[in-house]
């Protein structure tokens, strides 16, 4: 399935170790926009040959990589990571045919990595994660 294109999608969070006071839900979610309604949203490119995909995010500009079946289900990964806090992100779902468009059905997993709180870099140790973010969106092929 030829899946290239542009995609809108939106995040809800589901589960996650990375709760309390040392923890900002819009630090991790930084790579991601904050709607008017305070519900974290992102833009994906997707590029495809054959059955591996590379996909781009925004506003973050992170870039994943993975693969999709013939029937949809894809799977990426990749780092997004800011001075203050490492990432790894993994999204993996399934995008479907819907008219000439796609709808999307996914979960992230990322998992932090924070700087160590006295003002140096991440340590390459996961501080957290959170575990199942459900997102879903839509898009359009690539011309």
């Amino acid at each position: 399935m030829d899946i290239a294109g542009t995609y809108a999608l939106v995040a809800q969070q589901l589960d996650s170790e990375c709760v309390g006071p040392e923890w900002d839900f819009w630090e991790i979610f930084d790579f991601m926009e904050r709607t008017p309604t305070d519900v974290p949203s992102m833009q994906i490119v997707m590029t495809q040959s054959e059955g591996d995909i590379e996909a781009s995010l925004s506003p973050g500009g992170c870039v994943l990589e993975g693969s999709v079946g013939p029937s949809g289900t894809f799977s990426i990964r990749g780092g997004c990571d800011t001075s203050s806090m490492d990432r790894d992100l993994e999204i993996s779902g399934n995008i479907t045919l819907f008219g000439a468009n796609f709808d999307v059905d996914a979960n992230m997993r990322i998992d932090v990595d924070q700087g160590d709180g006295a003002g140096g870099p991440p340590d390459g140790t996961i501080d957290c994660s959170v575990t199942t973010v459900e997102l879903s969106g839509s898009g359009s092929a690539t011309e």
